[in-house]
């Protein structure tokens, strides 16, 4: 009877909190998070409608942002979500008094609008009050607050309508932060434009209209950046970081500030890392999770408020696989898909208002979905839905390339074909919710599958 109870717990636990909530992005006063079916929810400050639900009401727990599963990439900014469907397509609500939003209007949305009409976007970032976005092409754009020159199109001028910057197509990703930008490319380099003083990590505090190249490394892998300090991760597996460390945010012993990337620890196995307004939270290879930085809100998750200044090993787990910085609160996400959370209250989303210290879970909400048109469209078919093994698709035209993406916006398999008809393998991908983008007579139609 004992071991029937404690699998019952097992279960009801796996239900309650296992297996939701996959990628996370926090704002200072809220949060949007994707859960593994596709559907989109937010929670904490909704004033200017960041929290999409079509509502101006704060949310203390996590709640849907409409009926669609067809959500991929996704970022929050200041007061402002922008979010791009597995269509490709661009999103926004939120918060419009610069034009962060890109629909053309300085109208705020408190529910998804679409932005233009392109649906080759890939992925996008939310500063403070502005946006940075890369398409599939390589190019890279921007939108909003520019009074730094944070957009990187060489004025002060705001924009209200996504604007390409330079000529470049090898753009990789990109982080916005309060009033600069920093992103890499696809060779390996780090670039940055707007504000400097001493947030680049070009050795100067000079600013910069349009996107400029930090250093000559050709190994970074990823990048952050908060209210005025950023981290990067090298191929290596090494962590660096530069900018503001009054809090101890930089995480190299000291509060110095640092205009170069300062390495932290001499370690080689950190895995990922985001950054809040004044801390960080990263993850090693091992699966362990570690924070520093500023503590006031017990946004450490260490059981104290005391600032960190090297990273302090948070719990004893060793399933951590993505975390999430907010301005006083953190995310993590475990591998089983639960999601845990710890600092300011009511951002939190766990049905209080109630600070935490430590890591603590939170209930995983139920789903209401609404059949996607673009599910089967225009006699293209792709079957058996759900699928073990091997995907057939077909179409009433040539299909020359088939793409399957995960929730987190990545190509996990590509195929090229010139044919009506074909199958791809799909044995050797995880249990879970994945896209479909097929490109055949010059269109693109994209389709969810659920892979058993």
């Amino acid at each position: 009877m004992k071991k029937l109870i404690t699998l019952l717990l097992m279960v009801l636990s796996l239900q309650m909190f296992g297996q939701c909530f996959q990628k996370i992005s926090a704002s200072n006063n809220f949060t949007i998070a994707i859960k593994a079916d596709g559907t989109l929810w937010g929670w904490g400050n909704n004033a200017d409608g960041q929290c999409g639900d079509g509502t101006n009401s704060t949310r203390i727990v996590p709640t849907q942002i409409g009926t669609s599963g067809n959500w991929g990439s996704f970022d929050t900014g200041d007061f402002h979500t922008i979010a791009i469907k597995a269509n490709g397509t661009l999103w926004a609500w939120g918060n419009n008094r610069f034009g962060q939003l890109g629909d053309g209007t300085n109208t705020n949305r408190n529910v998804p609008t679409q932005i233009g009409t392109a649906n080759n976007w890939k992925s996008v970032d939310g500063g403070w009050n502005h946006t940075v976005a890369i398409k599939m092409d390589g190019t890279l754009w921007a939108w909003g607050y520019n009074d730094s020159g944070q957009l990187g199109e060489g004025t002060y001028i705001n924009k209200n309508v996504p604007t390409q910057i330079g000529t470049s197509v090898n753009w990789g990703s990109v982080a916005a932060g309060a009033f600069h930008t920093i992103a890499l490319k696809t060779d390996g380099t780090l670039w940055a434009w707007g504000a400097n003083p001493g947030r680049f990590g070009n050795g100067t505090n000079t600013n910069s209209l349009v996107p400029i190249q930090i250093g000559t490394d050709t190994n970074w892998k990823n990048v952050s950046t908060g209210l005025g300090h950023t981290i990067a991760l090298k191929t290596d597996g090494t962590l660096w970081a530069w900018g503001d460390n009054d809090t101890g945010q930089l995480g190299d012993g000291t509060n110095t500030d640092r205009n170069v990337p300062t390495q932290i620890v001499s370690i080689t196995n950190w895995k990922s890392v985001d950054v809040g307004d004044m801390h960080t939270i990263a993850i090693k290879t091992d699966g362990s999770l570690w924070t520093w930085g500023r503590n006031n809100s017990t946004q450490l998750g260490d059981g104290t408020n005391i600032n960190k200044n090297v990273p302090t090993h948070i719990e004893s787990a060793t399933n951590w696989q993505y975390v999430a910085g907010g301005g006083n609160h953190s995310f993590a996400i475990k591998t089983d898909g639960s999601l845990w959370a710890w600092g300011n209250g009511y951002l939190l989303g766990d049905g209080t208002s109630n600070a935490s210290n430590v890591p603590k879970a939170i209930v995983c909400p139920t789903s209401v979905l609404a059949v996607d048109d673009f599910e089967v469209t225009n006699e293209m078919k792709i079957y058996p839905n759900p699928i073990k093994d091997i995907l057939n698709f077909s179409f009433d035209a040539a299909i020359t390339t088939v793409s399957i993406y995960n929730l987190l916006g990545q190509e996990v398999i590509v195929k090229s074909l010139n044919a009506n008809e074909g199958t791809i393998d799909v044995s050797n991908l995880s249990s879970g919710t994945y896209f479909v983008k097929v490109y055949a007579d010059n269109l693109v139609r994209t389709l969810k599958v659920i892979k058993k």
